[in-house]
């Protein structure tokens, strides 16, 4: 992946997040930080340390205004390069959650570069941890991968097992992708053995533990894992909502609607983060075509659609439109079906995602089936013989004495 300037990064996140709508949704901070992340990067040893400086000084002073009021970054304070990059990087974080990944990438690429020679390897590991959470939003498993890998080495390397951990929880949600669940379940439970006690990212393991059981069916292992979660989350919103989503989908397996709808407007009114609200709006979908709710059906579709339409997030719009094809399947409107199945099918193609693909090709068989039988012939025959059946009597009573 080339790293972007700032402003060319700007310029296509502005585009794929469709800010002549909504300015609001890339503020003009974010380009801020991803400069100062460029400044930093390419500046010389002696020429970083006056712009740091600058930054401290700036900081401290009563009035500070312009490019370093706006980074400031409420509990870390900037005092050398490691805290710079953890600020930057904090403010990245919120680029993510806005879906402006390219953005994203290029403040964190940039930070890593910065500390590449002899920076801190715990701060240049957490900086490269989220530049393989950026890849995999992104949909580049492979460069992911191959970074998570990196992250890791620099956990190991600074002696810092929080770190090792998410890398390994990291690593595992795309080995997931892909659809290799007892490699998922491998790399958690070994993220859960290296987080140091009581360590609040065992949620993300127990998350992952949840969704590999779900997808083998163990049920019950899911369940437990999902709760420990969530438990583990704490006061994190955003976890819990996460959490509390996968959980939604579990009971949507198991057929409790009741308990997935609730679990699913629990989690909405948690978050506004699109990477999780995406997800529950395709369940409440699944739950309208499994209940025939044909009205809510088509305003949940509606709502995806807005989001679909400004979103950069590859593997949750290929879920999403692979679940409202399998929910308009299920009420019998197979053109609406095949619509979205067919756009699933061609974003898990380009992106690699062999579990949506190999989902898609069997809805398509199933739907192909469905409409070979409604366009069947009907015989006439059979039809008279089934309605001679409305002339015979019966009584329901005859049950109670049967």
């Amino acid at each position: 992946m080339p790293i972007l300037a700032p402003f060319e990064a700007f310029a296509r996140d502005a585009e794929a997040l469709r800010v002549e709508e909504d300015e609001t949704r890339l503020p003009v901070k974010w380009l801020a930080a991803a400069q100062v992340a460029a400044r930093i990067a390419d500046s010389r040893p002696d020429e970083r340390k006056a712009l740091l400086r600058v930054w401290v000084k700036q900081q401290s002073d009563d009035g500070a205004d312009g490019v370093w009021s706006a980074l400031a970054v409420p509990g870390i304070p900037v005092h050398d390069l490691a805290s710079a990059s953890e600020a930057l990087c904090h403010i990245a974080a919120d680029m993510e959650r806005g879906g402006a990944f390219n953005l994203a990438y290029s403040t964190v690429t940039h930070m890593r570069l910065s500390m590449l020679d002899r920076g801190p390897a715990r701060a240049r590991g957490y900086a490269t941890l989220q530049q393989a959470r950026v890849l995999r939003q992104m949909a580049l498993l492979e460069e992911a991968q191959d970074t998570y890998e990196e992250a890791r080495e620099d956990a190991i390397r600074a002696h810092d097992r929080e770190l090792e951990g998410l890398a390994l929880a990291g690593l595992s949600v795309v080995i997931g992708h892909r659809g290799n669940y007892p490699e998922v379940v491998r790399l958690n439970t070994l993220a859960l053995q290296t987080f140091p006690e009581g360590s609040r990212s065992c949620y993300m393991a127990h998350g992952n533990l949840m969704i590999a059981a779900k997808a083998m069916n163990d049920f019950p292992s899911a369940f437990e894992h999902g709760w420990r979660g969530y438990d583990s989350a704490g006061d994190d919103m955003e976890r819990r909502a996460t959490i509390i989503a996968n959980l939604s989908a579990l009971a949507f397996r198991l057929g409790r609607f009741k308990a997935s709808r609730r679990g699913c407007l629990a989690s909405l009114s948690l978050t506004t983060v699109a990477r999780i609200q995406i997800p529950v709006l395709a369940n409440l979908a699944l739950i309208a075509g499994a209940t025939n709710d044909l009205a809510e059906l088509g305003r949940i579709t509606s709502m995806i659609d807005r989001r679909l339409a400004s979103t950069t997030l590859h593997f949750e719009l290929a879920h999403a439109c692979f679940d409202l094809a399998q929910a308009w399947q299920q009420v019998g409107e197979l053109q609406k079906a095949e619509q979205h199945l067919s756009r699933a099918r061609e974003i898990a193609a380009e992106r690699g995602f062999h579990e949506v693909s190999f989902r898609s090709e069997v809805l398509a068989e199933a739907i192909a089936s469905a409409a070979a039988a409604a366009h069947a012939p009907r015989d006439v025959r059979l039809e008279a013989a089934i309605v001679r059946f409305d002339s015979v009597e019966a009584d329901a009573s005859v049950l109670s004495h049967a």
